[in-house]
């Protein structure tokens, strides 16, 4: 995956409204996102930011007043200047680009609450979004998991997004985005919150055995140049879940006991994507080797629900292309590039 510098973002809150305008890619970051990631580098006078952003008075102004109209907390001293004291928990485009290390979306838009963000992305590029671009919502009224399960987006408490993208990869190795994203989650919740999550192939990661987040590949071809969009669901905040999921659905807040500050790892978990899609080419074998550490399944008895029935054996690792190997009860060895993995013969689980 390429580098796209400068790129665009709408989203929720008096920053921006809802329509995406083509990026300029010779522009640099919007200004509100430039001001945010000064101000987070430490205290700033008025006419140095006004300089380093090319503002006049009166147009740094209006922008904190949209910052502060959009819940960020910003204290004026008068001779340390300008103090960034909180964000809002609330997810927008210029923040998240203000936290992020890579600059590799063209844009990021950010809304209240929509049916599916996976369905917004798909959307886009069938008109014809080059991308790499990032779809977030605060609530989804018909977010899917896999097999069009329900996949429970209350408001605030989670992080649900879709990135459009084209990789430079053959058609016939684009299965590895799930491996990839799935690889990215891991990591994010590691670094940034000291965690110790598990992958249940193909596109689960586990905390202490339940689900915390699911991963949602989907491709299409529009004038014979095709198109992935890759959904991610994270249970951040939620205090408990429905009595038919208790069992098997976590969430970060009840891993850590504590809310995660959902934008910033948002931003983190957006720059994670970005390292692991670059390695989908012919460094994907590193992918594969990480995963193989975290993953819950290999060397493990389980059941595959596919196409061809319920199979039983031991996983013994993975393919080139991440497909399951398994070795099943006759001594033979099957390879699954899909299916429901259930371990210990539990009832597989559902999206949450």
């Amino acid at each position: 995956m390429g580098r796209c510098a400068q790129p665009r973002t709408t989203g929720s809150g008096a920053l921006a409204d809802l329509t995406t305008v083509p990026p300029d890619l010779h522009k640099e970051l919007p200004v509100d996102a430039r001001l945010l990631s000064l101000l987070r580098a430490g205290d700033m006078l008025q006419s140095e930011l006004a300089q380093q952003l090319g503002l006049t008075p009166r147009e740094l102004e209006s922008s904190l007043e949209a910052l502060h109209s959009a819940g960020f907390e910003i204290e004026i001293h008068p001779l340390r200047g300008l103090n960034l004291r909180s964000s809002p928990d609330k997810l927008i485009g210029d923040d998240l680009l203000s936290r992020m290390q890579c600059r590799w979306l063209r844009e990021i838009t950010v809304f209240q609450s929509t049916t599916s963000t996976n369905d917004l992305a798909m959307q886009r590029g069938i008109n014809g979004a080059e991308g790499p671009l990032a779809i977030l919502a605060e609530s989804q009224t018909a977010g899917r998991g896999r097999f069009g399960r329900k996949w429970m987006s209350a408001p605030g408490e989670g992080v649900w997004l879709s990135v459009l993208v084209r990789p430079e990869i053959p058609f016939l190795h684009w299965s590895r985005i799930t491996s990839a994203a799935g690889l990215a989650v891991t990591l994010c919740l590691e670094k940034h919150l000291g965690l110790q999550p598990a992958v249940k192939w193909p596109n689960d990661v586990l905390l202490d055995g339940k689900k915390v987040c699911g991963v949602l590949v989907e491709t299409a071809h529009v004038s014979g140049s095709p198109f992935a969009v890759l959904g991610i669901g994270i249970n951040a905040n939620q205090s408990c879940f429905p009595d038919e999921l208790r069992d098997r659905a976590t969430s970060l807040k009840i891993a850590l006991n504590r809310n995660v500050d959902r934008p910033a790892f948002a931003a983190a978990l957006l720059d994670e994507l970005e390292r692991s899609l670059s390695l989908v080419g012919d460094s994907f074998p590193q992918i594969l080797r990480e995963l193989e550490k975290r993953s819950c399944v290999i060397n493990r008895r389980i059941d595959v629900h596919s196409l061809i029935g319920r199979v039983s054996g031991t996983v013994v690792g993975f393919d080139e292309e991440g497909h399951l190997q398994m070795l099943l009860d006759d001594g033979s060895l099957q390879m699954f590039s899909a299916g429901e993995v259930t371990l210990n013969g539990n009832t597989p689980s559902t999206a949450a």
